[in-house]
């Protein structure tokens, strides 16, 4: 692969087994949801949740969203969940819009994209 590298000094690297993680960012133009006022969090596996954790850039980082607008980055995947990688757009769509209004108690028909 490297020429420059021994294969023997090599094959450690390339035989790591690593998570792979999908990120779903989701901008709101007006957020009905609670106030956001946290860089985010993660998700215990004893949850069984689809989702690993959330992010919330727009509360930490000035110029993210729009005035009342929210920007939430939702990742998804992992060891436990290798096979969400693998889904199309819409279906992780899907799974963070499900996951975010059950954990963020927010109604689906209020959520303005």
């Amino acid at each position: 692969m490297f020429d420059f590298i021994d294969d023997k000094e090599l094959k450690p690297i390339s035989d790591l087994r690593y998570a792979k993680v999908v990120q779903v960012v989701m901008g709101f133009s007006k957020w009905n949801g609670p106030k956001l006022n946290a860089f985010g969090g993660l998700i215990p596996s004893k949850e069984k949740r689809n989702i690993l954790g959330v992010l919330f850039p727009s509360s930490i980082f000035d110029g993210r969203a729009p005035e009342g607008g929210a920007l939430l980055s939702v990742f998804m995947g992992g060891i436990k969940k290798p096979e969400i990688i693998e889904m199309d757009d819409a279906a992780l769509t899907a799974i963070a819009t499900a996951e975010l209004e059950d954990l963020l108690q927010i109604n689906r028909s209020e959520m303005a994209f």
